[in-house]
């Protein structure tokens, strides 16, 4: 969905997703599928995924990678779940951020609020949020567009 990228040039590649049953391997597989495609990962970098819920067995499989490495890699690469190699040495970099969506959309509504610094009516943060969020984020990400902290600290929101 987007990118943040930071001065020591980290950055966190941020997919956010709503399904219905939450994110299970098959999801996964094919965020990954879409940043492995893209090739600009770097090891420094993190796969930042907001969801609402995650299958328990995606979020144990990536936690203990680094101590059954070989026995998760075989059954992640095997007829069931059908992960490349690419995808495998992705794993380490995902980091979840289970949040709802009504939650999410307070956060950032607390913060435009506060970069606002003024009272504004609920129907007009809505608007400017929305607007903010689809025009800049969206579809600024689309495009590749980047916005800066300054960028975004010096909008006229």
């Amino acid at each position: 969905d987007f990118c943040l990228v930071f001065n020591d040039g980290k950055k966190i590649i941020c997919e956010s997703k709503e399904y219905a049953d939450g994110i299970n391997y098959s999801e996964l597989r094919d965020i990954l599928a879409k940043v492995a495609k893209h090739s600009q990962i770097n090891p420094i970098d993190e796969i930042l995924i907001t969801c609402p819920t995650v299958n328990s067995d995606v979020i144990n499989d990536i936690e203990h990678l680094k101590y059954f490495k070989q026995q998760i890699e075989t059954k992640l690469q095997g007829k069931k779940h059908k992960f490349t190699k690419a995808e495998i040495a992705l794993l380490p970099q995902v980091r979840f951020w289970q949040i709802n969506q009504t939650v999410s959309q307070k956060t950032v509504e607390a913060l435009i609020t506060h970069l606002l610094g003024i009272w504004v009516p609920r129907h007009v943060l809505t608007e400017i949020v929305c607007n903010f969020m689809i025009v800049e984020v969206y579809f600024g990400s689309q495009e590749g567009q980047v916005l800066t902290k300054k960028e975004f600290l010096d909008k006229n929101i």
